[in-house]
């Protein structure tokens, strides 16, 4: 993307380009000799740039200008000093886009810089104005073109005719130019994206750097020669200096690049981009079945339809979305539209999920441990597999409860060992545990006794009942004293809990936002939860479960927090009229993450000014399984049956 603005450099007026396709920003000789730019002497940098011109161009010239944008906006910067061929002087890619916070809106026709300063642009440069320019501004060549192998394994399926297996190739090829090889092959910068390391004020830390084995040396090199001019990497003459480390792939040929920040990380406030799961009580995901089109793990996508359309499309709009956040997709290690894939060290396939047997062979041929660190480690490499195992808590109490006394010379470790081998027999004999299955009935299996407890979640398939889900654990010492029927109340509890992500689901029956002028937040909150209450009253609802992220709005509604305001007076008044319609009305107050769907369309609203009612099924179920709202939520349709009455719609506020 491109566009032109007037600006200024050292002071003298002159037009600007932005290019957020360029990663290096250059100024013309001609022009830096006119303006008498004194050059950063001794820097020892070169660069080579291609896009700009027709052949390459490389230069050593940089200096250090003074660019103004708009009337106000001063920033002090190095640029490279070469003649081309980009119709203006002054061309600025993102490596001063991106620290700027400099960012195109062409909808508005401005370039917005910090605390929203807005500069008009002079022309948006469309693709059609690229021509003499060249297709981009790149710091040294581009890596060559990978051209993928679409008859290798990871793409042929015996299962499809050659009519399914062309359109997938045509699904693939769409989407080619985000395809990268394995190995050190070198992703596209994802531009846009800023990285901060919050180091609290802490002064510098300059490690020395670690020597590389010479074996390593050749591959470093041209690796590190990649990520210089692909724009991954830049020179940098920062006080903080960290170590490399080198390890070798699994393939024994290529190499990670690896960054020892254990002492950086020992001074940097702990932030985690998705939340922290330990703080907010959520489960381990590794405790969790595995909820396949709707999260990802990392970098591991898995996703299946029940038919091959439906995976096609599915794959399509994945692909898509990746070419517009600038994701590239490792050709050789995905797997697509295949009938059984391997997933997180698991096999996920049309009949179920069953554990890697490469890693159950593993885990069969350790020893019995001659330590307490030992049975630990053991564990925890069985834990992962746990939900396959029946009565695993059952067998593991007796693991679980070795001290380091036990292990010492005249210990008993009868039980213990007993207790090791039936485990290692239960993990040879894992079964495979089916997909949960909305449509068929539900059957549980509970079993406590002094110690333990265990519950089996089964549906029934070809006439047997096949187990879904196996879960269990150690009673606590309270609760060793509880009648047994009530601890198989606490089984059935800890099936309930664990397979949250199974029980009913919520579907979206109506998404609309709407703009207010002159307004303020608190208005504007009122305004989203009475629309939606009223929306609730068209679809003759007679339970309601109001659910938001305004405090402020959900307590005076309650009546915890007294109304004063004559303004959210009258709001609060129309939604007692209105919740007064009601058979029950329930308040929930949820943090902004959970109300991430609406969140979106706040956010959508915001920059188009539109008032708008969302009806198309891909934008619902992008809704759908971006809120988080039924991990918080349970609907009582329990009740409802008993009583005939319609069942609860759950309505978040706009």
């Amino acid at each position: 993307m491109r566009a032109l603005v007037k600006g200024a450099v050292n002071d003298v007026r002159t037009r600007i380009l932005l290019d957020t396709g360029a990663n290096v920003s250059v100024i013309s000789a001609n022009y830096a000799k006119r303006l008498r730019l004194r050059e950063v002497p001794d820097h020892g940098r070169s660069l080579e740039v291609r896009g700009i011109n027709a052949g390459v161009l490389e230069t050593r010239r940089r200096a250090l200008v003074k660019i103004t944008l708009g009337w106000e906006r001063v920033y002090e910067f190095e640029m490279w000093i070469m003649n081309h061929s980009a119709g203006v002087d002054v061309v600025l890619g993102t490596d001063f886009m991106i620290p700027a916070g400099v960012r195109l809106d062409l909808f508005h026709g401005t370039a917005r810089l910090l605390d929203e300063v807005m500069v008009p642009l002079i022309k948006s440069l469309s693709a059609a104005d690229d021509e003499p320019y060249g297709t981009q501004v790149v710091g040294g060549p581009t890596e060559d073109l990978y051209i993928p192998d679409y008859t290798g394994p990871n793409i042929q399926n015996k299962d499809l005719d050659v009519g399914q297996q062309q359109k997938l190739v045509d699904v693939l090829k769409r989407h080619e130019k985000i395809m990268i090889s394995s190995g050190n092959a070198l992703p596209p910068p994802a531009y846009g994206v800023v990285c901060d390391i919050d180091v609290q004020g802490h002064a510098p830390i300059k490690q020395r750097a670690r020597r590389t084995p010479l074996r390593f040396l050749g591959k470093l090199y041209q690796l590190l020669k990649g990520l210089l001019r692909t724009g991954l990497i830049t020179f940098s003459d920062s006080p903080w200096a960290s170590p490399i480390v080198i390890v070798l792939k699994k393939n024994g040929v290529d190499i990670h690049l690896c960054i020892d920040y254990k002492m950086v990380n020992a001074v940097t406030a702990i932030m985690y981009p998705t939340g922290d799961m330990f703080a907010n009580g959520e489960s381990d995901e590794s405790s969790l079945v595995p909820v396949f089109d709707r999260r990802s793990f990392v970098d591991d996508i898995c996703f299946g339809n029940k038919t091959f359309d439906g995976c096609l499309a599915m794959l399509d709009r994945l692909l898509q979305r990746f070419t517009e956040c600038r994701i590239s997709v490792s050709f050789t290690k995905s797997i697509f539209v295949q009938s059984k894939v391997d997933f997180l060290s698991h096999e996920v396939s049309s009949e179920g999920i069953r554990a890697d047997p490469k890693k159950i062979k593993a885990v069969t041929e350790i020893p019995f441990p001659t330590s307490k660190k030992g049975i630990q480690s053991f564990l925890g490499a069985l834990n992962y597999y746990s939900r396959f195992i029946q009565d695993f808590a059952v067998y593991g109490a007796a693991l679980y409860q070795l001290m380091d006394a036990d292990f010492a010379p005249g210990g008993d470790l009868t039980v213990a060992k007993r207790s090791f081998a039936a485990l290692q027999q239960k993990v040879m004999d894992a079964p495979i545990l089916r997909h949960f299955d909305r449509d068929k009935e539900v059957y549980v299996m509970l079993f406590a006794n002094e110690w333990a407890l265990s519950s089996t979640l089964m549906q029934e398939h070809d006439g047997k009942l096949h187990p879904v889900r196996f879960c269990g654990r150690v009673l606590k010492d309270a609760e060793m004293n509880y009648h047994p029927a009530e601890k198989e109340i606490l089984a059935l509890l800890l099936l309930l809990k664990v397979c949250y992500t199974q029980l009913a689901e919520w579907t979206i029956v109506t998404a609309a936002s709407a703009c207010l002028e002159a307004t303020t937040v608190n208005l504007a909150e009122y305004a989203g939860m009475n629309n939606g209450v009223q929306a609730a009253l068209e679809h003759t609802t007679e339970a309601l479960v109001i659910v938001g992220d305004s405090r402020l709005a959900i307590q005076q509604s309650l009546g915890v927090i007294a109304c004063r305001k004559e303004s959210l007076l009258t709001q609060l008044n129309r939604h007692r009229e209105l919740t007064a319609k009601f058979r029950s009305v329930k308040y929930l107050h949820v943090v902004r993450e959970f109300n991430a769907a609406v969140d979106s369309l706040a956010s959508e609203t915001l920059e188009s000014k539109v008032f708008k009612v969302v009806s198309t099924e891909t934008r619902l179920s992008e809704l759908v399984a971006l809120n988080r709202i039924q991990d918080v939520i349970y609907e009582p349709t329990a009740k409802a049956e008993i009583e005939d009455k319609p069942s609860t719609t759950l309505r978040p506020d706009d």
